[in-house]
């Protein structure tokens, strides 16, 4: 989309809002799909020194978790994010991710932070595939993915060979913070007062019935 657009899936009577957002991105057997992981690990992993559980969870207690990652396939994999919280803190979580994620499209990852999830990523592959099951899963995915034959094998030692030049660069080539698909799953009636509130055009929200799909 051009701009952000949200699309507010309305469920009366909800307690708590399914915050989303997201973009189209690169498959997996393009070069910059491992730099992009490692910017979206550090910003969005589920380690809690990853900017989103920092600053949404430790520092301001607007949701138990804020998430952000690539998928994986073998055409353009989509870069989603997503959280959960009550609805008087919604559109202050959406601004907060959405301003959060700006600057990293401006800013790119410090070496110091580049250094951390780079091998916070090549050292928890192993553990993620130490069964036989996973392993398997994992070979099949690449296959299905493009991938090469010895991705699973080599992974951590593609990981550690990407540069902090690689993934700053990328973030600039491949992610839009301006241009992003927005979806809330609330209370229109409570939500849309809100966002209007937050300065948000209502021409830009799509309101639509939870039991139309």
């Amino acid at each position: 989309p051009k701009g952000w657009r949200i699309e507010l899936v309305d469920k009366p009577d909800r307690q708590q809002v399914q915050v989303m957002w997201g973009q189209a991105a690169v498959p997996a057997s393009h070069a910059d799909h491992l730099p992009l992981t490692i910017a979206l690990t550090a910003f969005g992993g589920g380690a809690m020194k990853a900017t989103l559980m920092d600053e949404v969870r430790s520092k301001r207690g607007l949701a138990y978790g804020a998430y952000m990652g690539l998928g994986s396939q073998r055409g353009p994999a989509a870069v989603r994010g997503w959280a959960s919280t009550g609805t008087e803190r919604a559109v202050t979580t959406l601004k907060l991710v959405l301003r959060l994620f700006r600057q990293l499209g401006k800013g790119g990852l410090t070496e110091e932070r580049f250094r951390f999830f780079q091998g916070y990523l090549a050292a928890g592959y192993g553990p993620a595939t130490d069964d036989p099951g996973a392993r398997l899963l994992a070979r099949v995915r690449a296959d299905i993915n493009g991938l090469p034959t010895d991705w699973v094998d080599t992974y951590p030692e593609r990981v550690r060979a990407v540069t902090l030049d690689d993934v700053n660069r990328a973030i600039r080539t491949h992610l839009t913070p301006d241009h992003l698909a927005i979806t809330l799953v609330g209370t229109a009636s409570e939500l849309v007062p809100l966002l209007e509130k937050a300065k948000i055009d209502r021409g830009a929200i799509d309101v639509v019935p939870y039991d139309s799909y």
